[in-house]
C-alpha cells in the first residue's frame, strides 16, 4: 500500500500533460524540483494536505496558475527559492483553505 506521508524527493525533471496533484499528504519535501506541463492550471493542486515543502522549484514561462490550494485541513505549504515570475496567478485557494496557509520564499 503507497502512503502519502514523510516522503523526500530530490532532482527531480518532470514531463507531463497535466499538473501534479497533491491530496491527504502529509510532509512531504520535493527539493530540486522541474516541472514542464502542457495544462498549466493549475502546475500544482493541493487538497487536505500539509507539512507540503517546494525549494527551488521550476516551472513552465506563462503558467496561467502555479498553484490551486484547496480544503479546510490544508495548511503549512511552502516555496522557497522559487521565481514567481513565470505564473500569471500564482495562488488560487477555496473549498475551506485560505492564502495564509502558503509560505511564498
Amino acid at each position: 500500500m503507497f502512503t502519502n506521508k514523510n516522503i523526500q524527493l530530490s532532482d527531480l525533471f518532470i514531463h507531463t500533460k497535466a499538473g501534479v496533484d497533491i491530496e491527504e499528504a502529509k510532509n512531504m519535501q520535493l527539493n530540486n524540483f522541474h516541472l514542464n506541463v502542457q495544462e498549466t492550471k493549475p502546475v500544482v493542486y493541493i487538497l487536505n494536505s500539509s507539512a507540503i515543502y517546494f525549494n527551488k522549484f521550476e516551472f513552465n514561462k506563462n503558467t496561467q496558475l502555479l498553484l490551486e490550494v484547496q480544503g479546510g485541513r490544508t495548511k503549512n505549504i511552502v516555496l522557497k527559492n522559487t521565481s514567481l515570475q513565470n505564473s500569471i496567478q500564482v495562488l488560487k485557494t477555496g473549498f475551506g483553505a485560505n492564502k495564509n496557509v502558503v509560505q511564498l520564499n
